[in-house]
């Protein structure tokens, strides 16, 4: 998040977010799927056609510094202590799905942003807690805030054809 972080509520308990980060933060994010010394995996619990930045990769230490700093901001907008959780970048590959889920009730918050698109048909993320549904479409340097206090239902639009990346924060409640 920067200075110029726009956060609108769009639903109870979720904010769509524009302009997330700086130019160079959204540029170097941007573009961590073509450098040849990152590293990418795909582990058990993965989605299938998702990859996900190694936590062996050069660019995982810099990303979790920048889960650190913004977890005051994310505090102020949700109004909850948080400790971050996790932080991860994810490359969905064309024919990606994401199948109806809630988050995992022990996060709090998830804060997804997306980052690049390539392709037709590159769904965003579609929240089904409310009528009707609310869709944040995908957007460069768009996102989602979700307080998972009331465990939404949320997907993506089955198999796509393009491929997209996406950095996504999660917080647990502060102990």
């Amino acid at each position: 998040m920067n200075n110029h972080t726009i956060c609108n509520p769009v639903a109870p308990n979720l904010w769509a977010v524009s302009n997330c980060f700086d130019q160079s933060t959204f540029d170097w994010l941007s573009r961590l799927h073509l450098a040849y010394d990152e590293s990418w995996h795909r582990h058990q619990d993965c989605l299938e056609y998702r990859l996900q930045l190694a936590p062996e990769s050069k660019s995982y230490k810099p990303l979790l510094q920048i889960h650190k700093e913004m977890t005051k901001s994310m505090e102020q907008i949700v109004n909850q202590p948080l400790e971050p959780a996790d932080a991860k970048v994810w490359l969905d590959l064309p024919d990606f799905h994401c199948p109806v889920h809630c988050d995992a009730d022990l996060l709090l918050v998830t804060y997804q942003v997306y980052l690049w698109e390539h392709g037709a048909n590159v769904p965003g993320t579609t929240f089904s807690h409310v009528t009707p549904n609310v869709t944040i479409p995908f957007a460069p340097n768009t996102g989602y805030i979700n307080l998972n206090t009331d465990q939404k239902i949320h997907f993506a639009m089955p198999h796509s054809d393009g491929g997209r990346l996406s950095a996504c924060f999660q917080w647990r409640p502060k102990m």
